[in-house]
């Protein structure tokens, strides 16, 4: 885990009340009780394990994100997040979710205030893997370089950006969403996001890098980063050979 992640979490993790909770379950009834909750799953690739946020109280947002991270070695790393459209008088969220690959995860849900409502873990057993189609050799070749379009936006709704930035303000969170998408499909397993800080005009600071697990025939991803200090940033996209698919710049302003 970087350690922005785990500060994050420091931060953040103070703010959970344990009242708050979070079901791995089967269906949910009418009044928003779990039915068949537990934190050890054997599912098919095409059934979902019904995610349940049990807030106890009004959310108060208008959007939750549903973050998975899953277990590589000792720590969690980024694999996949979705966001939920919510009602502000709701104190439940149910998000299904289909897991594609066996392993132990952590989920969380965080709000528009990037604050970590409630996170749960969960272990996964997958007993049959989706057939994916083979891409044909004519319409992606290996040689193909995919090129990327990168977003500053204020969140994701429904695949789509949101309030596109050009700046952000530390006076207002300094919170943005980084959404990257693709013509193309990614054809690969993973990407890489290198972050940077301009100090001048000719010499830059990279602050971290950021690995994302992705599917093959997936188009685009998103994820939040908070500003600590003002400046010139970069953010970099590479595929899982190391080529630059895009670099984009936003101004973080005090």
């Amino acid at each position: 885990m970087s350690f922005i992640r785990t500060l994050v979490f420091i931060l953040f993790a103070g703010k959970i009340i344990f009242a708050q909770q979070v079901y791995f379950c089967k269906s949910v009834t009418p009044d928003g009780k779990p039915v068949e909750h537990k934190t050890n799953w054997e599912v098919k690739s095409a059934t979902p394990v019904v995610v349940l946020l049990d807030y106890k109280k009004q959310i108060n947002s208008s959007m939750v994100y549903l973050f998975v991270d899953r277990k590589s070695g000792n720590d969690y790393e980024a694999y996949d997040s979705k966001a939920v459209s919510a009602d502000k008088n709701a104190s439940t969220i149910i998000q299904p979710y289909n897991f594609k690959e066996s392993g132990n995860y952590l989920l969380y849900f965080i709000n528009n205030s990037g604050e970590r409502l409630a996170q749960g873990n969960l272990i996964v057993k997958v007993t049959e893997k989706p057939v994916v189609e083979n891409i044909k050799q004519e319409e992606m070749p290996e040689a193909v370089i995919l090129k990327a379009e990168i977003i500053f936006c204020e969140k994701i709704v429904s695949n789509k950006p949101v309030n596109i930035k050009e700046s952000v303000s530390l006076k207002n969170g300094g919170n943005i969403t980084v959404f990257i998408k693709s013509d193309n499909v990614f054809n690969a397993n993973s990407l890489t996001v290198n972050i940077y800080r301009k100090k001048n005009i000719s010499v830059e600071e990279m602050l971290e890098t950021k690995k994302f697990k992705v599917q093959p025939s997936w188009r685009n991803i998103f994820f939040k980063y908070k500003f600590e200090i003002p400046g010139v940033y970069k953010f970099s996209v590479y595929d899982e050979f190391n080529n630059i698919m895009k670099s984009e710049s936003i101004i973080v302003n005090q």
